[in-house]
């Protein structure tokens, strides 16, 4: 859902802890308001989604401070245009940040997860070589935030699952999964760890473009993409029954 404090309505400070939404008349006020609230009161007059807030906030505390905006706060199902992080240092992440750009309404880039602020974002692209690092991936598990995987091979590159936490498998689960398939996987990956997949150009172009469609596609749906044809083979992915994402806890209320 997409939320935003009325254009018309103006959010003007009062103190350097108190708010109020309108001027004549004053539809409400926000009175001992911290730094996260602040922040939030900020995304609502730029217009969010109740997902970003609840990654500022706190399921709880996103929720109340809704409630509390009550008619100040305009509603519409349409969606907002997402923000989006591409996380990685491929040689191709600079290309694939430019292609999201036309079609989202900010694109940063940053060499790992560690060198952004996660909640400054709705969704995140990791772009890595051969296996995706889990210090890059558990910052986004861990604060509710979708993110997808851009897997660059020497023959191609698997795009998705798109991560949605709580809901979908994460990335632990396909490694598991994979493990399953190929006990050999689990030492092979940390041999593989830090080499870069060469990709070109098309390839990365093909990758983004799939990317942005796997952001409305079927839970759990992966995209793997032929480096030379651009084939496409699909492949589903579940939640694995040793993984403990569902059980990990949400943002700090």
């Amino acid at each position: 859902m997409f939320v935003q404090i009325n254009p018309a309505v103006p959010l003007v400070w009062r103190t350097h802890s108190s708010a109020q939404a309108g001027i004549d008349p004053v539809i409400v006020r926000f009175d001992d308001v911290d730094d996260a609230t602040a922040r939030a009161l900020g995304e609502l007059v730029k217009g969010t989604s109740t997902t970003r807030l609840a990654a500022l906030l706190g399921a709880r505390r996103s929720a109340e401070l809704q409630a509390h905006c009550g008619p100040a706060l305009r509603e519409t199902t349409s969606p907002a245009l997402p923000r989006i992080a591409v996380i990685g240092k491929h040689h191709q992440s600079e290309h694939i940040a430019t292609v999201l750009a036309g079609a989202c309404a900010g694109v940063l880039r940053g060499v790992s997860t560690s060198a952004v602020d996660v909640t400054d974002f709705d969704v995140a692209v990791l772009v890595s070589s051969f296996v995706v690092s889990p210090m890059d991936s558990q910052p986004w598990l861990a604060h509710d935030i979708p993110h997808i995987p851009i897997v660059f091979t020497e023959s191609g590159a698997t795009i998705g699952p798109l991560v949605r936490p709580g809901a979908t498998a994460c990335l632990g689960c396909v490694e598991l999964s994979r493990v399953d398939l190929d006990e050999a996987w689990s030492a092979i990956a940390p041999q593989v760890w830090g080499r870069t997949a060469t990709a070109t150009i098309a390839l990365a172009t093909h990758a983004a473009s799939t990317t942005l469609s796997l952001l409305t596609a079927r839970a759990g749906k992966t995209v793997h993409l032929n480096g030379s044809t651009f084939a496409r083979r699909t492949t589903l992915s579940s939640l694995h029954p040793r993984c403990g994402c569902q059980s990990l806890p949400g943002p700090t209320e």
